[in-house]
C-alpha cells in the first residue's frame, strides 16, 4: 500500500520502515542498522506495525486495515452467496 502510494519499490519502503520504526538496532561497522523484524517477539512486531500504521494514516493519509478485519462489503457478499446456496 505505502509502496504504490509513494512510488517506491517495496524493498525500499521495507528498509525505510525498518529504519524509522524498528526499535531493534545495533551498530555494525560504525553504522546504526535496523535488525531483521523476523526475529522480533510478537509484541514488539505488533508495536512496529502499529507505528507504521499510525505514520501512514497521519502523514500519508493511508488507512492500513488490520489483516483480520472484514469490511461490510465483504460481509454483504458472503450473505448473498450464502442465501443463494440455501434459499
Amino acid at each position: 500500500m505505502i509502496s504504490s502510494e509513494i512510488g517506491e519499490p517495496e524493498e525500499v519502503v521495507h528498509e525505510l520502515m525498518k529504519y524509522m520504526f524498528n526499535s531493534n538496532k545495533e551498530y555494525v561497522t560504525g553504522e546504526l542498522k535496523s535488525l531483521t523484524t523476523t526475529k522480533s517477539t510478537i509484541k514488539s512486531f505488533e508495536i512496529y506495525l502499529q507505528k507504521i500504521k499510525y505514520w501512514a494514516k497521519n502523514y500519508l493519509g493511508i488507512l492500513i486495515p488490520d489483516p483480520n478485519k472484514v469490511n461490510n462489503n465483504d460481509l454483504k457478499g458472503i450473505a448473498i452467496e450464502y442465501e443463494s446456496m440455501f434459499f
